[in-house]
């Protein structure tokens, strides 16, 4: 299950041109292999081997920009200020689809993935809003459907009373999503009131509402002023679909602190103890049920980055490790925590890796500690908290996830990835 993105602090847009997009020929050759590479690149013992390998030009693909992989594992994409990349890891050939045409000037968020596949891999959700020279949106968002070869499939609008749209975020493998209404007026130009902010789950296929969310309703809100709040940003959002329900679990960032809210479709949403904390992930499991919490615990100390230095400047100690619980799986009904893991962080590192996969047997999470200098990312099994595998990366990191339904781990360091496969 591709989690299409943990922080939405402002709008996600992706970009397309109306016509399609240039393919670009592949400029590094990397054929299929049934060997890793190198010693580096070889995984723990565990259930995934080594499948195959692809390299693919890049082109304007910003390194640490993260692909959305179509479920089938044939296409990768990327959205950001320039427009939309998709390549065909078969192939490794790029079409780039510019976000720029002579109506539609586009800028979007590479904080996580602001693009998600169909469930049949054969076109992308995206979503455009006009801007003006400077920067700032003049509309509300709207949403789209990319082909493959760039051009765009017909997709039904979808209104609120309460404002514009403002941010989307599709449940994985859907149609549906998670979105705000009228909650940026601030960031127009010009400016706008937003006196009654929403979330709706939609199903952008149909363009039917299925459920709505008052922000007023919300007990730890009531205090917010009528308009535009800078104190009010919308952290997280994950959801899945289970038992014929939409489930979501949306956190809520104010100056006075956060607020997580768990919102299962046709029932009173329900507001959930969080500490006020930005060092976290969250991801929904595939139940719906539980929560699955991914904690950036850092060593005690000063991060010492090697470079030049006065010789006789006095050296900072190095940092001491901490302990302390790193993955935790949380009941939503009790709040209960069904296991943990804990960790001996030595090194300082970032929780980029959060995928659960499609089945509910794993996860895959960045690993705080490095072998070799080498960024992990580790396999935990959802029903124990097991560490399963390690699948190595790099020094500066990586990208990883689940296609194929989970049998299918894809790993993406630069211009390479690398499939492995259940046995």
């Amino acid at each position: 299950m591709r989690q299409n993105g943990f922080l939405l602090p402002l709008l996600i847009v992706a970009a397309a041109g109306v016509n399609a997009g240039r393919p670009v020929a592949p400029t590094t050759n990397c054929s299929p292999y049934r060997a890793p590479a190198t010693e580096d690149e070889r995984p723990d013992a565990g259930p995934y081997r080594l499948l195959s390998a692809r390299c693919f030009d890049p082109g304007k693909v910003y390194d640490s920009a993260p692909p959305s992989v179509s479920p089938d594992g044939t296409h990768a994409a990327w959205a950001d200020h320039a427009g939309v990349t998709i390549v065909d890891l078969r192939s490794g050939q790029n079409r780039f689809i510019p976000a720029s045409t002579q109506s539609l000037n586009f800028r979007v968020t590479t904080v996580a993935a602001p693009i998600a596949w169909t469930p049949d891999s054969t076109s992308l959700w995206a979503t455009t809003r006009e801007k003006a020279a400077s920067g700032f949106p003049t509309s509300g968002g709207k949403v789209i459907r990319l082909s493959l070869d760039g051009s765009r499939l017909p997709v039904p609008d979808f209104f609120s009373p309460s404002g514009p749209l403002d941010a989307v975020q599709w449940v994985p493998g859907t149609s549906i999503a998670i979105v705000q209404f009228g909650t940026h007026g601030g960031t127009y130009q010009p400016t706008h009131p937003d006196p009654a902010p929403e979330l709706a789950m939609v199903d952008t296929a149909t363009g039917s509402i299925l459920d709505r969310l008052s922000l007023a309703s919300l007990h730890s809100l009531k205090g917010r002023p009528a308009g535009s709040d800078p104190r009010f940003s919308l952290a997280a959002v994950t959801a899945v679909i289970a038992s014929g329900r939409v489930h979501a679990v949306v956190t809520i960032r104010t100056r006075a602190g956060a607020t997580r809210v768990h919102w299962t479709q046709g029932l009173p949403a329900v507001e959930l103890p969080v500490r006020n904390r930005t060092d976290e992930r969250v991801s929904l499991l595939p139940s719906g049920k539980q929560l699955l919490r991914l904690i950036e615990l850092q060593p005690d100390g000063v991060q010492i980055f090697d470079g030049p230095m006065d010789p006789h400047a006095p050296r900072p100690e190095p940092p001491k490790p901490r302990a302390g619980i790193v993955v935790e799986s949380i009941s939503l009904s009790t709040g209960k925590s069904a296991w943990s893991i804990t960790q001996s962080v030595t090194n300082f590192w970032k929780a980029d890796i959060l995928e659960i996969s499609p089945n509910g047997r794993y996860a895959l999470i960045s690993w705080p500690n490095r072998r070799s200098l080498v960024v992990q990312a580790a396999l935990i099994d959802l029903r124990n908290g097991a560490t399963v595998q390690m699948f190595p990366m790099s020094a500066s990191g990586g990208q990883a996830g689940f296609t194929d339904n989970g049998d299918v781990i894809w790993i993406r360091v630069a211009g390479k990835f690398r499939f492995y496969r259940r046995s």
